[in-house]
């Protein structure tokens, strides 16, 4: 299964998560109103582990307490805890620019009128539904790019863990067998047996596992830059010059 089609799978789910996530962190009326696309996401999957990723730069990083995994431009890069790479490209680790403020809107006087002060135009109701289609559209990307680390990520895992089951099991992956008279090349075969088959499994659950709540984040925070404009005050329009 690809990463588009995984991607496909979990946007639902997503979708949920979204209006649940987002319907309590609207309360905040600090949001600041972004752009049209939310350009980077950082959450906190796990005690220790913090994914960030930059769709100006295409770089993802997944930080835990043992190393760093990220990926850029069809490379991967796998550093330990002190920076050293250790497989894969020398990625630089170096967290994606935070989203910078929004710059001050310079307004352009309007042209002179020869009627009174113009009204400003009235509000209209945010249309819920709509903000929802465009939070989960621009959550789509960041969770393609999790999909991608977290398969990685979870292949390693699975890898390290396949290699001594497939030992313990002969290459069957079903019984223990015994260890003692295996030869040099039988207990190579089988930590291969056993590393590519739970190191598969691994790939396929860490990114479904990385992507769900990076979708959710980088959803709830579209969202509620949405609903931030949607609630923001009018500007007044200024009296026309006579």
């Amino acid at each position: 299964m690809t990463f588009k089609n995984r991607g496909a799978a979990v946007t639902a789910l997503t979708a949920m998560a979204v209006v649940a996530a987002a319907g309590v962190a609207n309360a905040d009326a600090g949001v600041p109103a972004g752009p049209a696309k939310t350009p980077t996401v950082a959450t906190d999957v796990a005690p220790g582990v913090r994914y960030s990723d930059d769709l100006a730069t295409g770089l993802a990083l997944l930080r835990t307490p043992f190393g760093t995994v990220a990926v850029q431009g069809g490379q991967f890069g796998i550093q330990d805890a002190t920076g050293h790479t250790l497989a894969g490209a020398a990625i630089p680790a170096a967290a994606p620019a935070a989203q910078s403020a929004a710059a001050p809107v310079t307004q352009v006087a309007a042209p002179a009128q020869p009627a009174a002060t113009q009204p400003a135009p009235a509000q209209q109701p945010p249309d819920t539904m709509s903000d929802l289609n465009q939070a989960v559209e621009a959550a789509n990307p960041h969770m393609g790019m999790a999909m991608g680390v977290g398969s990685l990520a979870g292949s390693i895992v699975g890898a390290a863990l396949g290699c001594p089951f497939g030992v313990a099991t002969g290459g069957t992956l079903l019984s223990l067998a015994t260890a003692g008279t295996m030869t040099l090349p039988a207990f190579a075969a089988t930590c291969l047996v056993g590393a590519v088959a739970v190191g598969g499994v691994g790939a396929l659950v860490g990114g479904v596992a990385l992507a769900i709540p990076v979708g959710i984040a980088a959803g709830a925070q579209k969202f509620n830059e949405l609903q931030a404009q949607h609630h923001a005050p009018p500007v007044p329009a200024g009296p026309a010059n006579g």
